[in-house]
């Protein structure tokens, strides 16, 4: 039992760090997505 829960607590951290990465992605792109458009609006 001790080992299957040591085997659940590395695949729920793995899991959460994965998630973590696509966060940080994702927000990259929407922050250079809200950068483009500002210039966009300049230019218009």
């Amino acid at each position: 039992m001790h080992g299957d829960s040591y085997a659940w607590r590395l695949i729920r951290f793995s899991f959460m760090h994965l998630i973590a990465q696509r966060i940080t992605e994702l927000t990259r792109m929407l922050n250079l997505d809200s950068e483009q458009s500002k210039q966009h609006q300049d230019q218009g």
